[in-house]
């Protein structure tokens, strides 16, 4: 039986010199599967290839991720890399339909990680579901102390995805390659979604 939450834990080595080394154990409990309202998430599986393979079909989504299309391989290793490179993943599910996706990559526990969100048919954009998405997942990440920033990146030229990040409270912090980076500090971030703290 699997546990309804991923334990990720990192052991660093503190001290001022190497004869006084002193180890501490970080640790983070996030939720497998987050209930919400508007939507829910749940754990990313197998039988998902074929969404994520449809991911890789809109422009946004080439454009950030910086392919020129979509990726020459099947469905199931697409698949495996997701899983691999997103860590924790979760699929975006709205009245028992899979709209999204939303993970973390480069997790640095009780740092920083990169935050990955897509709504793949663009009919289902503006419907609030990528945003209850971030307040689901950024919540579960402020109450267990996992980071304390959130890096998102995004096409220098896609405004739409730019100004939803900055409605979030993100801010731009450089730009280059067409590429924009975007951060929320996790001290900012207001559970109950109100206006950002800044």
């Amino acid at each position: 039986m699997k546990s309804d939450s991923i334990q990720f834990m990192v052991a660093y080595d503190m001290g001022m010199s190497s004869m006084k080394c002193r180890r501490t154990v970080m640790t983070a409990v996030i939720p497998r599967r987050i209930p919400g309202d508007i939507v829910s998430l749940r754990p990313m599986r197998i039988f998902d290839s074929l969404f994520v393979r449809s991911m890789f079909g809109d422009e946004d989504v080439l454009q950030a991720s910086g392919l020129d299309g979509p990726p020459g391989c099947t469905s199931l290793f697409l698949w495996w890399w997701m899983r691999k490179t997103f860590r924790p993943a979760w699929c975006i599910v709205h009245g028992g339909r899979t709209v999204g996706f939303i993970g973390l990559c480069s997790l640095c526990l009780g740092q920083s990680a990169e935050m990955t969100l897509v709504i793949t048919d663009s009919r289902d954009r503006r419907r609030g579901y990528g945003t209850a998405a971030f307040m689901l997942v950024a919540s579960a990440l402020s109450s267990s102390h996992a980071v304390e920033r959130i890096f998102v990146r995004t096409g220098e030229d896609n405004g739409a995805a730019v100004s939803f990040w900055r409605k979030l409270g993100f801010r731009e912090e450089a730009q280059s390659g067409g590429i924009r980076m975007l951060s929320l500090e996790m001290k900012n971030f207001d559970p109950e979604g109100r206006s950002p703290v800044l």
